[in-house]
């Protein structure tokens, strides 16, 4: 008999469950990398990191910039801060003039001028100590050395007296010689500030002794009547001081570089006066060039011994010399000559603990990697290796006008300024442009900067860089524990003030490095993210992430109202705030949708700074939730 088999009806078979993983983006403590390859990405660092400072453990949203001081409508080419005791000023140049701006009455309307006439506004400059007080000394290339002793600005050239004047009818001129109507003293003219009717002559090759209200006659036009006494200045004799165009201070003696040439000079120890003496590197440099400026460079960190005077020339060659003396053969010594690319300007060095950082077109070269390494390898042991290829983008697109380096040691920081292009244009001319409310409409040519504003930072712990945008930063200034920078249209910004740039509002943007989330290859849908933020002040962000190599911004969130800002130094509100109350730091992490699919992603986080009081949010992480599919072929 044939049994017949009972057929078994086929089970079902449920389709297998999606798997869902976390991933942790830790915040770019190693801040912005382009350097790497976006296949080999590692953690904790940003393609895009714009507006954020990195800090030891996350990126804090930047601090906006408030206008200090105005000074001109043109570029502020020169920031030089003064300090000796309780006596702290703070000085910028612009428009052919130098303006005290330690604390102007107003910051849209420009103070005095403390020195007019100037024919450069791009000065170097040192403070110098001797027994006869504190100097700050610039240089410029153009005109008259000067120096300000924490009461008056004075030129510096072969002057050895000043001799004021009132009572004027007639004009002085310089090389004249003057003849005092009751004393018969005698002098050569060497230059004159002030009017017709009062100023003062800076005088040379004194002869008896000018009385006080005597007549005063130069032989030709000049007629004045003195007033007071002469007054002793400093003095240099030997070389033309607006030839001078970078000075630094190194054993107790002022060195400075003479403009279009390989020499250098340098003034007796302990003096801001003197003969100055010439050395010259004729035979040191061979790549042809002129010297561009010198700086002292000290192996521990501090003055002493060990530290050596280091020249550097316009195409990068290095001369490094030891010793105290350069007029005593037994007392100073040449210990080699090193080759880096071209500096960027002569105020573009830093010095950082017991090295020097010099800016050169291939990157922040550390001086002691230029004795041990071959130029071409240089780049790889920059402070900016993180960032090369855009550092030497700009260095080439942006290079036509001088970088600097300021240290910010309060906010543990280094800002680089990356001056864009300046045009120059008549307000007059240009209907609907110009400084209304504070310079006369038309009333004569104004600067502007035409390519994109913004400079690099870098944490001086970390090495890590980001990118503040917004900021036309020509020139820098630490100055009282306060970083400051002059604008190509004749302003002064204090940094990290507020919470608008001057005004206007700008968005911090974070965009990671790509990775597979450890799956590589595999197709990814990211579902959830959740960014993990300490803070004070209220704050939106957005989160989002772009996939496969290619970034794609949403619309920026808008900015956060004003908050509660108790116990915040003219930012509480008065009367109403509780004065003194402790700011308590809060945690915010929500998870919002994000639905992007791609097989590399990239964290990205935006943030809007709009309020009167500077944001402090803190990125610690951003966790996102996804699933994976399959490996498409």
């Amino acid at each position: 008999m044939r049994v017949r088999e009972a057929r078994v009806a086929p089970r079902y078979k449920a389709p297998a469950a999606p798997t869902y993983q976390q991933y942790t983006f830790p915040a770019p403590i190693r801040g912005w990398v382009a350097s790497e390859s976006l296949a080999l990405a590692q953690p904790g660092a940003a393609i895009v990191l714009e507006n954020w400072r990195p800090t030891q453990t996350g990126v804090v949203v930047r601090g906006g910039a408030t206008r200090h001081a105005t000074v001109s409508a043109r570029v502020v080419e020169t920031l030089m801060s003064y300090k000796s005791g309780g006596t702290a000023k703070l000085f910028a140049a612009s428009n052919g003039a130098i303006y005290d701006i330690t604390t102007p009455a107003s910051p849209t309307i420009p103070p005095a001028q403390s020195i007019a006439s100037q024919t450069a506004d791009y000065y170097s400059s040192t403070l110098f100590s001797t027994v006869g007080g504190d100097y700050l000394i610039a240089a410029n290339g153009a005109d008259t050395l000067l120096s300000f002793d924490g009461a008056l600005w004075r030129q510096i050239d072969d002057a050895t007296n000043e001799l004021s004047y009132d009572g004027g009818t007639g004009d002085f001129a310089v090389g004249e010689t003057i003849t005092g109507g009751t004393s018969a003293a005698t002098a050569v003219i060497v230059s004159i500030s002030g009017t017709t009717a009062s100023g003062t002559l800076r005088i040379k090759t004194v002869s008896g002794v000018f009385q006080d209200n005597e007549a005063l006659t130069d032989g030709a036009t000049g007629s004045a009547t003195v007033n007071g006494t002469l007054v002793a200045v400093p003095s240099i004799t030997g070389v033309d001081t607006s030839d001078f165009i970078h000075v630094w201070p190194y054993r107790n003696r002022l060195f400075f570089v003479q403009a279009a040439t390989k020499s250098a000079w340098y003034l007796p120890v302990d003096a801001v006066g003197g003969a100055a003496t010439e050395l010259t590197l004729d035979g040191v440099f061979r790549r042809g060039g002129t010297l561009l400026m010198g700086a002292t460079w000290s192996l521990d960190a501090g003055d002493g011994l060990d530290d050596k005077c280091v020249f550097v020339s316009s195409q990068g060659e290095v001369a490094v010399y030891e010793g105290s003396n350069p007029a005593d053969a037994n007392d100073w010594r040449l210990v080699g000559r090193y080759d880096m690319d071209a500096p960027l300007g002569r105020n573009a060095t830093m010095q950082a603990g017991g090295d020097l950082i010099i800016l050169t077109k291939s990157g922040g070269v550390p001086l002691s990697q230029v004795m041990q390494k071959d130029p071409a390898a240089l780049s790889l042991s920059a402070i900016t290796r993180n960032i090369e290829p855009v550092w030497k983008q700009d260095a080439i697109s942006r290079g036509s006008r001088p970088w600097e380096i300021a240290k910010w040691p309060e906010k543990n920081i280094a800002v680089v300024s990356v001056p864009g292009q300046v045009e120059t244009w008549t307000p007059s001319a240009d209907w609907g442009e110009g400084i209304w409310g504070e310079f006369v409409w038309g009333g004569g040519n104004a600067d502007r900067v035409t390519d994109d504003p913004y400079c690099f930072i870098v944490n001086l712990e970390t090495g890590a860089w980001a990118k503040y945008t917004g900021w036309d930063v020509q020139c820098l200034a630490y100055h009282e524990g306060e970083l400051y920078f002059g604008t190509a249209d004749g302003k002064i910004k204090h940094a990290e003030q507020g919470g608008t740039d001057d005004g206007t509002v700008y968005v911090a943007r974070y965009a990671g490095l790509f990775e597979t989330l450890g799956a590589q290859s595999v197709v990814k849908r990211v579902l959830q993210a959740r960014p993990t933020f300490t803070y004070s002040q209220d704050f939106i962000a957005k989160s989002s992430v772009s996939i496969n190599y290619t970034l794609n911004w949403p619309t920026a969130p808008s900015s956060a109202e004003n908050g509660t800002t108790a116990g915040v130094w003219d930012a509480a509100e008065w009367d109403s705030s509780s004065w003194d109350t402790p700011v308590v730091s809060k945690v915010r992490a929500n998870w919002v949708s994000i639905g992007r699919t791609g097989y590399a992603i990239s964290p990205m986080i935006q943030v809007t700074s709009g309020t009167t009081v500077a944001p402090d949010a803190e990125l610690v992480s951003m966790d996102v939730t996804f699933e994976t599919g399959k490996v498409v072929v």
